[in-house]
């Protein structure tokens, strides 16, 4: 049997279905909890060595940013946090996989114009049916560790998360 008494691990999403089959099934060692799309964790400031958020700011727009504020306050100084988002490289991967652009609550929008416009940095953030669940939140790499560069440090980032997303390693300052 692992032990994992010396850590402890924690897992929130926003679906409650999640969060039950999760503490019916994986509970112990790992704890959970429900939270809301509001930037909270219920933890101390620099408290958690780690966070993995996947998919997380790829389905938020206007907070994204206040969730990598919150990420920084739990973590420790030198702690690391692997997210994922999606940007220009993912757009080929969606549109050939999820024909992304016939998606019908695109329809006001020219999503492949949009991502063109993402790829040459004319644009630095898009959010397709923001506010939605299911909406799509893109960034520029470049201009989102620019945002973020008195929090973290970038120590890695590899294409391919979850299929069409980036990872990135972030160390907190």
């Amino acid at each position: 049997e692992a032990r994992l008494d010396w850590h402890h691990y924690f897992g929130a999403d926003i679906n409650a279905n999640t969060v039950l089959w999760s503490m019916t099934y994986l509970s112990p060692p790992f704890h959970f909890l429900a939270n809301t799309t509001a930037p909270h964790l219920p933890f101390e400031d620099q408290n958690l060595d780690f966070i993995y958020a996947m998919s997380i700011l790829t389905h938020i727009d206007a907070i994204s940013f206040a969730w990598l504020y919150e990420f920084a306050r739990v973590l420790k100084p030198g702690a690391h946090a692997l997210v994922t988002i999606i940007d220009h490289e993912s757009c080929d991967v969606m549109e050939s996989k999820m024909g992304l652009s016939n998606r019908k609550d695109l329809e006001d929008s020219d999503p492949l114009a949009l991502f063109k416009q993402l790829e040459n940095r004319e644009i630095n953030m898009l959010s397709l049916s923001p506010n939605k669940v299911g909406g799509l939140t893109f960034f520029s790499i470049p201009f989102l560790l620019d945002k973020i560069s008195h929090l973290f440090e970038l120590v890695d980032r590899q294409f391919g998360f979850m299929t069409s997303q980036h990872g990135l390693l972030l160390r907190r300052r």
